[in-house]
């Protein structure tokens, strides 16, 4: 890992992602290494945030909150976080969970490779995992003047 440059940090325990507190608000830690640690992560690059690369990973045991930092629940995390944050934070945690169940190819059983961060393959049969899309369709059915 890097230690010179500052890397922005989405540190998730389960559903909950870890925020620092600056001056009375709430940021996503921005850091040269990351504010907390876990032998067993692995650490993601997902995206690119004001220049600064945006690294993901999951932490086994739930971090001891402190005067610094606190884990707060994702969808919490909209009201005390900048919008573009969020979306990171959403993606990241899409990340996560996609390499945690696509660890093994359902076809073969063999482990599957990350190629890109949102690419696995199987290196002995060549299928191709990507995180799925979920599409949500709303619609309004109107008779007269009820819905």
């Amino acid at each position: 890992m890097d230690t010179t440059q500052t890397f922005w940090w989405f540190v998730f325990y389960k559903d909950q992602l870890l925020l620092e507190k600056k001056n009375g608000t709430y940021t996503i830690p921005c850091e040269k290494k990351p504010p907390i640690t876990d032998e067993t992560a692995v650490v993601y690059s997902i995206a690119t945030l004001d220049g600064y690369s945006c690294q993901t990973f999951a932490v086994t045991g739930s971090p001891e909150s402190d005067e610094q930092y606190v884990m707060v629940g994702l969808r919490e995390s909209y009201i005390h976080i900048p919008y573009e944050q969020f979306a990171i934070a959403g993606k990241a945690r899409q990340i996560l969970h996609f390499n945690l169940h696509n660890r093994f190819c359902p076809v073969c059983g063999n482990p599957t490779e990350q190629i890109t961060p949102i690419f696995r393959q199987c290196p002995a049969c060549k299928e191709e995992y990507y995180p799925p899309i979920a599409i949500a369709i709303l619609a309004l059915v109107r008779k007269g003047d009820s819905v």
